[in-house]
């Protein structure tokens, strides 16, 4: 397990004027494994006899990769991963595909 900061630098997470990029929760360590397996080649349009997993964020999420979703407070993201003891989840929004923290939404009806 990688934590991002170590991975990255501490700096990595600060703006131009040497502030962090957001005031959002703490964030996740990052399973290098997790974002290394690729979804790319899965279908993801929903399958007929399963329901859409569908999660709403609570909190805004700034990308730091182009491998990551951004997210804004009340949107409604389309879940097609989301591991039991993974910490970040991948899905699809407004078109755009990408992992994003579980722990900045929560879970909408029951899957």
């Amino acid at each position: 397990c990688c934590n991002l900061s170590e991975c990255l630098g501490k700096d990595y997470f600060k703006n131009k004027n040497g502030q962090y990029r957001d005031s959002s929760p703490q964030r996740n360590t990052l399973s290098k494994s997790n974002m290394d397996n690729s979804v790319s080649g899965k279908d993801l349009s929903s399958e007929e006899d399963e329901p859409r997993k569908i999660a709403k964020a609570l909190y805004p999420f700034l990308p730091e990769s182009d491998r990551e979703l951004r997210l804004s407070k009340g949107d409604e993201i389309e879940v097609i991963t989301a591991e039991p003891n993974s910490e970040w989840w991948f899905g699809v929004l407004n078109g755009n595909e990408g992992y994003f923290p579980c722990n900045y939404v929560e879970k909408i009806g029951s899957w």
